[in-house]
């Protein structure tokens, strides 16, 4: 039996950087001398460019006030992808990306977790 082959689809280049993210949050790692014990990093789907927040735990609290850091460096991007973390998909974390004051509505993607094609930047 032949298995017919699923036609591939044209994945969009991204012309600018810094316009789509992948974020996530890594830990438990050993405590630093500040507290700090998980990371929010995030990456650039068109630069690669990657950033590590250190923070003390994984709050939606937190991860706003890691977005906001790396906002302020690097402007605000267009879209945001993320795992379903209850700190990515809170009612603070998507209330403050789509209708802050500053924020023009930036999309977030929750993606499903271990999709690999989605979230492998991220996740090595």
């Amino acid at each position: 039996m032949i298995k017919k082959k699923a036609p591939l689809k044209l994945v969009p280049v991204i012309q600018e950087v810094f316009t789509k993210l992948n974020i996530d949050a890594c830990g438990p790692l050993p405590i630093t001398s500040k507290g700090n014990r998980y990371l929010i990093t995030a990456i650039c789907m068109s630069s690669k460019f990657p950033e590590a927040i250190p923070v003390s735990d994984i709050s939606s609290v937190s991860v706003t006030d890691a977005l906001l850091n790396i906002f302020s460096r690097m402007g605000f991007p267009r879209e945001i992808q993320c795992d379903q973390g209850t700190s990515f998909t809170s009612a603070l974390t998507t209330e403050f990306l789509k209708d802050s004051e500053y924020l023009s509505g930036i999309v977030l993607l929750c993606i499903i977790h271990r999709v690999t094609l989605l979230s492998d930047f991220i996740e090595r």
